[in-house]
């Protein structure tokens, strides 16, 4: 027993990883979910709203919707951000949620 501990100390222990690639295949469908690296507290608010204006036109719907959520969180206020978000609140089909961030882009 005495040795076997003596053993263990005087070897280093390796440890194998193995990394295995993982095929993405890109389609047409827009439900694909998107994972952002870029924490979004280090942009500036004029950058935040121009990467949300950006992901949207592209179609990225999702990211987006994330930005605009962050921005309307931080209880910023911008009348694009709330005009684009309940664009799409109703092309979801949440019409009564639409309905006051339009209005809310409106009133600012």
């Amino acid at each position: 027993m005495e040795n076997s501990n003596k053993e263990v100390k005087g070897k280093e222990k390796f440890f194998e990883i193995k990394t295995f690639p993982v095929p993405f295949y890109k389609s047409e469908n827009k439900d694909i979910i998107s994972v952002s690296t870029k924490p979004l507290h280090k942009f500036s608010t004029e950058k935040l709203i121009d990467e949300a204006m950006k992901l949207h036109q592209q179609g990225n719907i999702s990211e987006a919707s994330k930005y605009y959520q962050y921005f309307i969180n931080k209880e910023f206020c911008d009348y694009r951000v709330f005009f684009n978000y309940g664009i799409i609140l109703r092309d979801i089909g949440n019409l009564q949620e639409a309905e006051l961030f339009t209005r809310k882009a409106i009133e600012v």
